[in-house]
């Protein structure tokens, strides 16, 4: 669920995907949730879990445009099933910007991605992130992030 604030638009939905969004501070700023369902490759330990996820984390980054400063994953206890619990913050190098403005902005990221307790092939990954210029994040970040993370349930498949 996303935070009970104004301004939130639905900006994909489809089985697979649902992204929500709405402008920061200004209009290059933004903040994101954003739920994935997907298939996982087969893992046999929690830890074995955390590190796919950390690899796919990586993988999905566009080193291009992404340099990551802060990439932390660990085990998150949620509902009895395998979970891991990532924050990450990188500079983004492609943020689209209004006419005249320079600099690197900032991405961070705090996600929940779990297998699903009745389905372990099936993966659920919930994101909250923010995009902000260096010096102006959130100071609540931490706290929203988590609220979100922790909204989530899992329905039978």
């Amino acid at each position: 669920m996303p935070l009970n604030e104004k301004g939130w638009v639905i900006g994909a939905r489809n089985p697979h995907l649902l992204s929500l969004g709405k402008v920061g501070k200004n209009p290059e700023e933004n903040v994101v949730v954003r739920a994935i369902l997907s298939k996982l490759p087969a893992f046999k330990t929690n830890e074995e879990f955390v590190r796919l996820i950390k690899e796919n984390q990586v993988k999905g980054t566009n080193p291009q445009r992404l340099r990551i400063i802060k990439h932390e994953v660990v085990t998150y206890p949620k509902n009895g099933t395998d979970c891991a619990k990532s924050h990450m913050v990188a500079e983004d190098h492609g943020a689209g910007k209004q006419v005249g403005k320079t600099g690197v902005m900032i991405i961070e990221a705090l996600t929940l991605a779990c297998a699903h307790p009745k389905q372990k092939d099936t993966g659920v990954s919930v994101s909250y992130s923010q995009r902000y210029y260096p010096g102006k994040s959130d100071p609540g970040f931490l706290e929203k992030a988590t609220s979100v993370l922790n909204s989530v349930e899992f329905a039978d498949l």
